[in-house]
């Protein structure tokens, strides 16, 4: 990249926020309607104009190529294809950090895995209406076990798990034994 290609760049993506701010100063949008127009921007130029839009680390220390050259992209042929999904569902702010890993996972499983921001119209209607509807499909959620994490956990507690939480076994047998599609859905950010 030139020196100029890198100025251009940078004014692109500075005029392109400048825009957003001026937009966003508007009072007759609703709250709900510039949280879309940020997401919008968000998906369209990313945090950063150096950034590599598929894994999002700064240009000059991209993992693409580290990914797809580790990983066999092939789908297997065993029929169990299509039986398995991921969804990495990212907080708008947490959407093109350098930091995020749930990017590097829809590079490495691009058959399985698809990153979704929570917040941006069309990708919350794929939530809605191609995950969370369909009944011939699992949904679960990877959320961490909070009971695990308290200190001084007394062992006389009551240890009995509520019948929401499954266990990866469960989830493999659901697989195996029912065909059943299961989507992981990883919850992916700064969610306050």
């Amino acid at each position: 990249m030139t020196i100029e290609q890198v100025k251009e760049q940078k004014n692109l993506h500075l005029r392109a926020s400048e825009a957003l701010q001026i937009r966003l100063q508007s009072k007759d949008l609703s709250g709900k309607e510039k949280h879309e127009i940020m997401c919008q921007h968000r998906l369209k130029y990313g945090r950063h104009p150096f950034s590599c839009p598929n894994c999002w680390s700064y240009l000059p220390v991209c993992v693409c190529d580290l990914v797809e050259k580790q990983l066999p992209q092939e789908v297997p042929d065993d029929g169990t294809d299509n039986l398995l999904q991921v969804v990495v569902w990212t907080h708008h702010r947490e959407w093109g950090l350098t930091s995020n890993t749930g990017s590097i996972l829809a590079l490495a499983i691009p058959n399985y895995c698809k990153l979704l921001m929570k917040g941006l119209p069309e990708h919350d209607k794929i939530l809605e209406e191609t995950i969370l509807q369909d009944e011939n499909c699992l949904v679960v959620v990877l959320w961490p076990d909070q009971s695990k994490r308290k200190e001084g956990n007394n062992k006389d507690e009551d240890e009995t798990v509520p019948s929401s939480i499954i266990s990866l076994d469960q989830v493999k047998d659901e697989i195996r034994k029912n065909q059943r599609r299961v989507v992981l859905i990883a919850v992916d950010g700064t969610w306050r």
